[in-house]
């Protein structure tokens, strides 16, 4: 079945680390440490005052966490209910973030005017990975940095993304992920060169304790059990992060 990205104009329980989206709530703090990491690092000082976008940003999740690193984030979405909820969450929590509804193949952005696109958990949901890489590669600046993570191509994650986590226990909701949409990593590499932007580093973002991990999905209750927590490393055979440079031309 083809991904239905129509759900997450009605999920309303995004910021609920024990519902539709819990997967995400356990890999949120060390998906965002390492970009951080990665921003504080590897951006050049001359870009640092430029914009950074969170390019399907969803419920807010990682947009609100570059937020309180100090980042000046606008997080894009096409799906109106998850935006909506995203600025009511950074509303209560007193945040300057900035939320705008926009296809991630038109973004309404200036060419050369942005720092860094950040693009957690949705290039494995677009339809047309190269004409969005080609939108990313527009609105950098030379210099600048796409960061990413998404989900491999595996037996792995045909198991349990698909088999245990949606067919069998619905812990997402059906149609969120399609196996076939999922990308691995020497594919993602191919596709950004041929986007313009230089592959630096692809690592692993797996499950602290794997075998545990396995053993909690077989007993996990959508809306009353938490994700044991992930951790990035070196296995990439589930999800991975990484990034890339937008060189100069």
């Amino acid at each position: 079945m083809p991904v239905d990205n129509t759900i997450y104009d009605s999920l309303d329980d995004w910021w609920d680390p024990t519902g539709s989206v819990a997967g995400i709530h356990a890999m949120n703090p060390p998906r965002a440490a390492y970009f951080r990491g990665v921003l504080a690092t590897h951006l050049p000082p001359r870009l640092r005052s430029l914009p950074i976008l969170d390019l399907g940003c969803g419920g807010g999740l990682l947009t609100e966490e570059l937020l309180k690193a100090g980042f000046a984030v606008t997080g894009v979405d096409a799906a109106h209910g998850a935006l909506r909820v995203a600025r009511d969450h950074a509303r209560q929590g007193h945040l300057d973030g900035r939320y705008v509804q926009a296809l991630a193949e038109r973004l309404p952005v200036a060419d050369r005017s942005l720092a860094a696109v950040v693009s957690s958990d949705f290039i494995e949901h677009v339809a047309d990975l190269g004409v969005v890489l080609a939108e990313v590669r527009r609105i950098l600046a030379p210099g600048g940095l796409f960061l990413y993570d998404t989900i491999n191509r595996t037996w792995l994650t045909r198991l349990f993304h698909i088999g245990v986590l949606q067919e069998w226990k619905k812990l997402v909701p059906p149609d969120t992920h399609d196996w076939r949409s999922f990308i691995r990593p020497g594919e993602l590499k191919a596709a950004l060169a041929r986007a313009g932007l230089r592959p630096v580093e692809t690592r692993g973002l797996r499950p602290v304790q794997p075998l545990r991990f396995a053993l909690r999905l077989l007993v996990h209750r959508r809306g009353r059990d938490r994700m044991p927590p992930f951790q990035v490393g070196g296995f990439t055979a589930a999800s991975y992060v990484g990034y890339a440079v937008r060189d100069g031309g």
